[in-house]
């Protein structure tokens, strides 16, 4: 049986055990047991038939059947003890603990018992759990069972990790229209478009040789390549030499349609493009929090970077001084200021309906907090940290707390370290959190920073752990800073802005490389090229490119990119070779506060 550590409990709410301990505790003793279940291995498990048919309502039938004979028993001939056992607890306990061994027989058993809570949470542990090794056996599961939920999950993995899929065998097994939907699919996450062609080749030629069965699909996989971000020469290349495409006169007439859209702008007319040209990717926008240009007032835009034009969204009135944190389509303002001091006040701006709306306050007050949005597994939660609980920051606070949107519900988590006002945070896509500098209780600007790991809800929901096992140190930067902002890029984790011990700007940035095996502590290193000559930097990254909005006293801005010299050479973790280039100003705002994207 797989380790107990693995397994992940899911319960009812309430959990019965929780209401009515003593039925679990009679099926422990033995005592008053009228109906056996025999299960592979010559297991038998004995159990309450009033207690079985109330929870399961399938088994009414065949467990009243039973008892009518001299020995009452139900054969489960075809089911694991592994299966079995925790099925009978999740009957007496309402708690369901699935492990990687006996996740797909709960899923079966439950579909045939007529359990949709129980399918559901075994589904959705193998959907978080889903990974090169087991993705073709869980696709053919979902087949076998045609479980929408985890088909879908295998989709999204085979597009989050599409160039290591498209090289294996399971990826030209695949049939047509689920190929075609994944190359369709807009969130395809790809470093090129010549990986997209590249896995049309494999999938037509999945030996190596040409299939004649599914050439006569090449067109319409093809059609799905965002030919409008493929370089030209990839395109003439194919023209001459050999492949799939020249053994089909389809495929050929396509290329040459393709060739005339872009080679002869002024015949398109009102010709349907040939391809697809949605741009591939998660539609992100940016939003960006500042001082209007019109009327001095705080205010939320959406920031067009290829046009240059934004669209005020709403005025912040007080809230201009809380926390923001984007999740989705919404943004949380977190501890507006009040003029009797920190406010616990909580409120989410819908940028589709641009309404406020008045959200689960904060268990304590506080202002100059740092505050980030978490993915953990299907969630994305806000996390907040330290700050101070009285007027002008006098009560340092190291204590953290974290919303569940989906449940407008605020839990603590055990408190930082240290406590530390105008500190920067930053989340990672696989769940750790690092808290960095600020300024700690003796008023002095600090490099420390802590970590901590968020992987599921039992992180905040379950037993609370202490500061010690939650949170742990990690590399210090190299200079103290506080008021900063920080962004996760590729990989590491940027630093920009803020104020040195002097109190004066910090114009250097700093790069963390996380801890791995090789550096259990991260590294920091300062970029020699990429000084931001600007006192306040907000960082964000947009479609996989990273920006600084900057501003300064003299209520000017602009929007700076971090490039590479080298655009073909770059490296996606080496950038003491990039460069911060000049995108111009932000023409609608004068001061620039915050900057965020909306997904």
């Amino acid at each position: 049986m797989a380790d107990q550590e693995e397994a992940h409990l899911f319960e009812d709410e309430p959990a019965l055990i929780q209401c009515l301990p003593e039925l679990n505790d009679l099926r422990m003793a033995g005592e008053l047991t009228d109906l056996a279940i025999e299960v592979q291995g010559n297991v038998t498990l004995h159990v309450h038939r009033v207690i079985l048919v109330s929870r399961i309502a399938s088994l009414h039938y065949s467990a009243g059947g039973a008892l009518k004979r001299k020995k009452a028993v139900l054969k489960w001939p075809n089911v694991s003890s592994e299966v079995a056992r925790p099925l009978m607890d999740y009957v007496y306990t309402g708690q369901l603990a699935v492990n990687e061994a006996n996740a797909a027989g709960l899923v079966i058993l439950a579909k045939q018992l007529l359990l949709p809570k129980v399918e559901e949470w075994a589904l959705s542990f193998m959907a978080d759990r889903l990974n090169s090794e087991n993705l073709a056996n869980n696709w053919n599961l979902a087949q076998l069972l045609k479980s929408d939920q985890l088909r879908n999950a295998c989709l999204q993995h085979i597009k989050t990790t599409f160039e290591a899929t498209i090289v294996s065998d399971f990826f030209t097994h695949l049939p047509l229209d689920t190929v075609l939907s994944v190359l369709r699919a807009d969130d395809l996450e790809v470093d090129s478009e010549e990986r997209v062609f590249e896995a049309i080749r494999l999938w037509v030629s999945p030996r190596g040789e040409v299939d004649e069965t599914r050439i006569v699909h090449a067109k319409a996989l093809m059609r799905e390549v965002r030919w409008n971000r493929i370089n030209p020469d990839f395109r003439y290349k194919l023209l001459e030499n050999e492949g799939f495409w020249n053994k089909d006169v389809e495929c050929l007439r396509l290329l040459g349609g393709i060739s005339g859209w872009f080679e002869c702008p002024s015949s398109r007319a009102d010709r349907k493009c040939p391809f697809n040209e949605n741009y591939r990717g998660p539609l992100e926008k940016i939003c960006l929090i500042g001082t209007s240009t019109t009327d001095k007032k705080s205010v939320l835009i959406r920031y067009d970077t290829e046009t240059s034009t934004s669209e005020q969204l709403t005025v912040l009135d007080n809230r201009s001084c809380a926390a923001f944190v984007a999740i989705a389509d919404c943004i949380f303002a977190i501890g507006t200021y009040a003029q009797n001091g920190s406010c616990s006040k909580v409120e989410k701006f819908d940028t589709k309906e641009l309404q406020w709306s008045e959200r689960a306050p904060l268990s304590s007050v506080r202002q100059y907090h740092a505050a980030i949005g978490v993915s953990v597994g299907q969630e994305c939660v806000v996390c907040v940290f330290g700050g101070c609980s009285s007027n002008y920051g006098s009560s340092y606070s190291n204590i953290c707390e974290l919303y569940s949107p989906q449940e407008n519900r605020w839990y603590v988590l055990p408190s930082l370290k240290e406590s530390r006002q105008n500190a920067a945070a930053v989340a990672l896509p696989d769940g750790q959190v690092f808290v960095i500098g600020g300024r700690n209780v003796s008023g002095y600007l600090v490099s420390s920073v802590e970590a901590c790991h968020l992987r599921e809800p039992a992180d905040w929901q379950g037993q609370r752990k202490t500061p010690g096992d939650f949170w742990r140190s990690v590399a210090s930067m190299n200079n103290p800073r506080g008021n900063h902002t920080a962004i996760a890029f590729r990989g590491s984790i940027f630093v920009a802005g803020g104020t040195n011990t002097n109190g004066t700007s910090v114009e250097t940035v700093e790069v963390f490389s996380p801890p791995d095996n090789q550096q259990q502590m991260g590294q920091w290193t300062k970029l020699t090229n990429g000084t931001l000559k600007w006192p306040n930097a907000h960082l964000a990254v947009w479609q996989d490119r990273l920006f600084a909005f900057c501003s300064n006293a003299n209520q000017q801005n602009s929007i700076r990119e971090f490039v590479p010299r080298n655009p073909s050479a770059a490296s996606r973790k080496k950038f003491d070779l990039w460069t911060w280039t000049d995108r111009g100003p932000v023409n609608d705002l004068r001061l620039i506060t915050h900057a965020f994207i909306l997904r």
